[in-house]
């Protein structure tokens, strides 16, 4: 019966702390690649 997960959680805190630890270290390097993506297409884009 402990198994069974309710419904009001459908998944644990480690597999939520999980999920948001991997969001925090992600959306930095996405924002910081765009940012990288953007100075290079504006440099290219001046000379």
């Amino acid at each position: 019966m402990e198994k069974l997960k309710s419904p009001a959680k459908p998944f644990d805190d480690e597999e939520w702390n999980g999920k948001l630890s991997l969001l925090f270290v992600l959306t930095p390097v996405a924002v910081a690649f765009g940012i990288k993506s953007a100075i290079l297409l504006l440099i290219s884009y001046y000379l």
